[in-house]
C-alpha cells in the first residue's frame, strides 16, 4: 500500500498565508491574503469532502493566522500585527481573549478550543490556551521559526521545517521543548499535520513529501503542484493541502486542493460467481459448477478458474468442450482445467462449445491505468 496526492475541487478564493483545520472529509480554511483584498482576508470556506463553500467570515481580516480544531469547533489565533483570537462554533466566529504576544503570525497552533498550544511565529515563546485565556510559559524554542509544520496537541506536539530553520525539529511534552531530527530537505514556508509519532510535512516550495514515523523522516510521493504558505490538515495517512503561492517565481495565488490518501492494488476487485449452464434432453445432460473471475490491479490480470462439465447418459457416445481466448492491452486472460466426462452405451452425440474474447470491463481497466500512471 502506498499514499499519493490527488488534485480535487479548488478553493473558491485562492489565498496564501491562510489557516486551516479539520480532516480530509471535513475542514475549514480562513484568513490569509487574496488577490482582491488590500492585504488581509476574512474569508472562511468549509470543506464537505468534495467541494469548498464560502461561509460566514472572520470578524477581523487576518494575514498569516494560525488555526486548529474541527469544522464545528475551531480556533483562529494571531496574524500579522494582531494578537486577537476567534472561536468558530460551527456557523460563525466570535472574538475571545487575545494572545499575550502581539503580532504573532505564521505561528504554529494545535489542539482544541478547550486546550491549545501556540508557538513561535515571529516570536520564540509558547502560549497555552485553557479554553478561556492564554498563558505564556517559560519555555521557548530556539531558534525562532515561522511558516513551519506542526502536529499533535497541547500536551504532546511536534514542530518541523519552516523559515529560518535548517536544523532540528522539536517535540513538546507538555512542559518543555526537546530537539529531534530535522526534515531531510530545507523547507521554508511549509505545512504539516498528524501526531508526534506519525506526521506529514509537505509544500514549502518543494514537490516531495516527507513522513515521520516517530523517530526518522523519509521522503515519499510528491504533491502535484509545488507551493509555499499553503494550509494543511488531517493525519499522516489522510490529509489535505490547499491554497498557497506558486513556488516557481510567478507569484500566482493557488486555489487547488490536494488530498493525501492510500492507493491499494488489492482494493479494486471484480468477481463473478455461480455461473451455470444446463441442458437436458432424452439423451444427454450437462451441468456446470460455479466459475469465478477476479481482477487485481497489482498484476493487471483477469483469470477464470476451473469450470467443469459432466454428463451421464445411457445413449451419449461423444461430447466435446472447446474454449478459445484472446487478451486485450496489458491485461491477460487465462482459462484453466475445463473438463467434460461421459459414459455411454450407444451412438448418439451431443456437444458443448464456447468461444470467448477476454476483455477487462472498462471501469476496472481505468483503475489499473491510473495506478500504473501513478506508480
Amino acid at each position: 500500500m502506498s499514499w499519493v496526492w490527488r488534485t480535487t475541487s479548488p478553493l473558491n478564493v485562492p489565498r496564501l498565508a491562510l489557516a486551516g483545520c479539520g480532516t480530509i472529509s471535513d475542514a475549514l480554511s480562513f484568513g490569509g491574503e487574496d488577490s482582491t483584498a488590500a492585504i488581509h482576508s476574512d474569508i472562511t470556506e468549509i470543506w464537505g469532502g468534495d467541494v469548498w463553500a464560502i461561509t460566514n467570515s472572520l470578524n477581523e481580516t487576518k494575514y498569516g493566522p494560525s488555526g486548529c480544531g474541527t469544522i464545528s469547533d475551531a480556533l483562529c489565533a494571531g496574524g500579522e500585527s494582531l494578537y486577537s483570537t476567534e472561536i468558530w462554533n460551527g456557523s460563525s466566529w466570535a472574538t475571545t481573549s487575545s494572545l499575550n504576544i502581539t503580532g504573532r503570525w505564521a505561528a504554529g497552533l494545535c489542539g482544541t478550543i478547550s486546550a491549545a498550544l501556540c508557538v513561535a511565529g515571529t516570536n520564540n515563546s509558547t502560549e497555552i490556551w485553557n479554553g478561556s485565556s492564554w498563558a505564556t510559559t517559560s519555555n521557548s524554542i530556539d531558534p525562532v521559526r515561522y511558516y513551519f509544520g506542526i502536529a499533535g496537541n497541547s500536551s504532546n506536539s511536534f514542530i518541523f521545517g519552516g523559515y529560518n530553520v535548517t536544523l532540528n525539529s522539536e517535540i513538546w511534552n507538555g512542559s518543555v521543548w526537546a530537539t529531534t531530527l530535522a526534515v531531510i530537505s530545507n523547507r521554508p514556508h511549509c505545512s504539516g499535520c498528524g501526531t508526534v509519532s506519525a506526521a506529514l510535512c509537505f509544500s514549502g516550495g518543494l514537490l516531495p513529501t516527507e513522513i515521520w514515523d516517530g523517530s526518522v523522516w523519509a521522503t515519499t510521493n510528491s504533491l502535484s503542484q509545488a507551493r509555499t504558505t499553503a494550509a494543511g490538515c488531517g493525519t499522516s495517512t489522510a490529509a489535505l493541502c490547499f491554497g498557497g503561492e506558486d513556488s516557481f517565481g510567478s507569484g500566482d495565488l493557488i486555489s487547488e486542493t490536494e488530498f493525501w490518501s492510500s492507493f491499494s492494488s488489492s482494493s479494486s476487485s471484480f468477481s463473478s460467481s455461480s455461473s451455470s449452464f444446463s441442458s437436458s434432453s432424452s439423451s444427454s445432460s450437462f451441468s456446470s459448477s460455479s466459475s469465478s473471475s477476479s481482477f487485481s490491479s497489482s498484476s493487471s490480470s483477469f483469470s477464470s478458474s476451473s469450470s467443469s462439465f459432466s454428463s451421464s447418459s445411457s445413449s451419449s457416445s461423444s461430447s466435446s468442450f472447446s474454449s478459445s481466448s484472446s487478451s486485450s492491452s496489458s491485461s491477460s486472460f487465462s482459462s484453466s482445467s475445463s473438463s467434460f466426462s461421459s459414459s455411454s452405451s450407444s451412438s448418439s452425440s451431443s456437444s458443448f462449445s464456447s468461444s470467448s474474447s477476454a476483455k477487462i470491463p472498462t471501469k476496472y481497466y481505468a483503475i489499473a491505468s491510473i495506478y500504473q500512471s501513478e506508480s
